[in-house]
């Protein structure tokens, strides 16, 4: 039997998703900071690990609401590369929007959560300051979760959107309001990840 789930082969067996020690400290920030989430938006959803655990966690753990008919979260996700959008994304958010972030991510309204997973080492610097910028003014919480330092990473997949092209240290979020911040090694790497969460301009 075929699984419902299978990526179609011309990904070459990638899909995207974050280093795994990130996520307890994206998730901790996010509950502390926003218990009550509404409207979440997530850049970048590739294989949805980050839809799965808003609805793991804010839905499930926190309001025993189990099924889609019962969440009450809108979970909205932006994704570049419409392949890896497969039919597991599709139940877990509420709509995808495929395009590029700066032409849709106005046109979607606030959010009271907006996570951006491994995503801010696929622009240069001075476009993702500019992406910053505009996700901080249309959210309470923005949650950053990136390598530390430069990782480099050609094009993947067939993907061109997944070659890194920064690498980023906590003082270059110096001029924005830090709510928390980690260093998280990793555990099979000798590498780190860094998590940093933004306050936005809407409280």
């Amino acid at each position: 039997m075929v699984s419902a789930f299978k990526v179609e082969s011309h990904l070459n067996n990638f899909m995207p998703t974050g280093a795994s020690e990130s996520y307890p400290y994206i998730i901790e920030f996010a509950r502390e900071l926003v218990p009550q989430p509404r409207r979440v938006l997530d850049v970048g959803v590739g294989f949805g690990s980050l839809g799965f655990f808003v609805r793991n966690y804010f839905e499930a753990k926190e309001h025993f609401r189990f099924t889609k008919r019962e969440w009450k979260i809108k979970l909205i996700g932006i994704e570049i590369h419409r392949s890896y959008i497969q039919s597991l994304q599709k139940q877990i958010y509420d709509s995808i929007v495929i395009g590029d972030v700066f032409d849709v991510a106005e046109k979607l309204g606030t959010f009271d959560l907006i996570f951006l997973g491994d995503i801010i080492e696929h622009f240069s610097k001075r476009q993702a300051h500019r992406l910053l910028s505009l996700l901080l003014r249309h959210a309470k919480v923005v949650i950053i979760a990136t390598p530390l330092g430069f990782k480099k990473q050609g094009v993947v997949g067939r993907n061109v959107h997944e070659a890194h092209k920064s690498g980023w240290l906590l003082k270059d979020f110096k001029q924005y309001d830090i709510a928390k911040k980690a260093v998280v090694p990793r555990i099979r790497k000798n590498e780190k990840v860094l998590v940093v969460a933004l306050r936005g301009a809407i409280q």
